[in-house]
Order: C-alpha cells, then sequence, then structure tokens
C-alpha cells in the first residue's frame, strides 16, 4: 500500500503485465474475474454468513449495484478456456457477471470452484466520496489509482496496481475472505496498446503491505466492536437500507 508522498502517483507505472500462456497456477497478486458478491465479505464480517438472496432491501444496495456503464470497461465476449482471461465488468444489480478481485495467494488453474482467498474491487455505483459509504465501508475500502478521492501529498492509504487501473472509482475492499465462487480468468488490461495476455496485478512488496493492512483494519475494526457491542449489529442494518445515510456517519 501506499500513502504520503508516493513516488508511484508522481510517476505512474504502466509496465504491462504479460502472462505467460499454458500457466498452471495464477500467482499472488494477479488480478482476476470472479463470480462474486461485493457484499459477501461485508456479511462474512458483520454477520459471520454471506449475505442470502433478496436480503438486501434497499432500492440501491452497496453489494449488488458495483458497476455502471463508465465502470470498469465495457464488456467484452465470454472467454470459456480454462486459464484464459477475461474482461466482462459486474452489470448493475446482476451477480451472475464476474467482477475484479485480486488474489491473496498462488491458486491452482481450475475448472472447478476454487476455495480462494482474495480481496474484491467494486465502485458502488461509481460513488467516489469515502465520507458517503456505510460506515463499515469507509473502515474497509482502499481507493486505488488514480481514485479521485486520492490527495498528492496527504497520508490516506491507497493502492496500485501494475500497470496502473484505467478508472477512478474503484476500491479495494481490505477485507480478504476465502470465496468458493469460479473465477473467470485473469482481468483483461484493453487499452489500446495492449496485446493479448495483458492483464495487472498487484507487485508483491504491494501484497506484503496490503496483508499488513487487512490484517491492522481487522484489528482496529474488532476493537471498535468491543468498545461497542451494537456496532455490528447497526453497521449491517446501515449496509442494507439505505446507503445515503453514511454520509451523516463518521468513522473513529
Amino acid at each position: 500500500m501506499h500513502s504520503k508522498n508516493c513516488p508511484r502517483c508522481k510517476t505512474p507505472n504502466y509496465t504491462p503485465y504479460g502472462t505467460q500462456p499454458g500457466a498452471t497456477h495464477y500467482l499472488a497478486g494477479d488480478i482476476c474475474a470472479i463470480y462474486e458478491r461485493a457484499s459477501t465479505p461485508v456479511y462474512l464480517y458483520l454477520n459471520n454468513r454471506p449475505p442470502t438472496s433478496g436480503i438486501l432491501r434497499a432500492n440501491q444496495t452497496w453489494g449488488s449495484i458495483t458497476y455502471n456503464a463508465s465502470g470498469w470497461r465495457k464488456s467484452g465476449s465470454a472467454v470459456n478456456n480454462v486459464g484464459e482471461s477475461r474482461s466482462t465488468g459486474v452489470e448493475r444489480d446482476n451477480p451472475h457477471r464476474p467482477r475484479p478481485c485480486v488474489l491473496m495467494d498462488t491458486t491452482l488453474i481450475s475448472s472447478s470452484p476454487l476455495n480462494v482467498r482474495v480481496c474484491l474491487f467494486a465502485t458502488f455505483d461509481g460513488e467516489w466520496r469515502p465520507s458517503a459509504l456505510p460506515r463499515v465501508l469507509q473502515h474497509f475500502c482502499i481507493p486505488i489509482f488514480p481514485h479521485i478521492c486520492i490527495v498528492p501529498g496527504k497520508g490516506e492509504n491507497h493502492a496500485h496496481t501494475t500497470p496502473e487501473w484505467e478508472h477512478a472509482d474503484a476500491w479495494l475492499l481490505a477485507m480478504p475472505f476465502n470465496s468458493t465462487a469460479g473465477i473467470e480468468g485473469r482481468w483483461v488490461d484493453e487499452r489500446p496498446h495492449c496485446v493479448e495476455g495483458d492483464s495487472l496485478h498487484f507487485a508483491r512488496s504491494d501484497m506484503i503491505a496490503l496483508a499488513k493492512v487487512c490484517e491492522n483494519k481487522r484489528r482496529q475494526w474488532e476493537m471498535l466492536c468491543l468498545q461497542d457491542k451494537k456496532l455490528r449489529t447497526r453497521s449491517l442494518k446501515e449496509y442494507q437500507v439505505n446507503p445515503q445515510t453514511a454520509r451523516f456517519m463518521e468513522v473513529t
């Protein structure tokens, strides 16, 4: 992770990340497409179980609306061969389309659903203001460069992919969890200069830092929950019912 006076913000890294044909493993740090809801880790952290169908009652929910027309990228055609890449975004209200995630561990490429530890990406319908997110997301979300909320010279944690992410409204949910959802392949970098097989990843040093940030955020959240026994319940209700109330809540 990166913070104050980040050299990457001053000199962005657009070095292509080419993948090896015939690879047998996804590497820790690879950004892949996964069939998973953004709400899954939130429910696991707040309620110790994943969400069930229909449980999110708001017209706009932070868990299912994570993509809009100006989101990740235009949808590409499906790629079904094992180990190949996928560029399809997460469609509005459609949890059956893959979203980006970062793999926390090296993982065997397989045609079966994998029990793989991931952190998810999300856009939350283009909401870029940290203060407008529900409290639990304020605590766990990290902006991904070139996110519009990243202010040069300030000390906020933020993330850099290699090459840099294309859009300015993406968040990384620093809530690693084991997902059994299917991985569709590596996320395709479709910018004009790219060649077939180009993808994105987090560098090894960034993965080490991410693991520490995730652990620190988890411990801080657990401490807050010990101090306030009703925090989990309130946070879950806020997440479910009315995302707009988040702007009135402060984070310790």
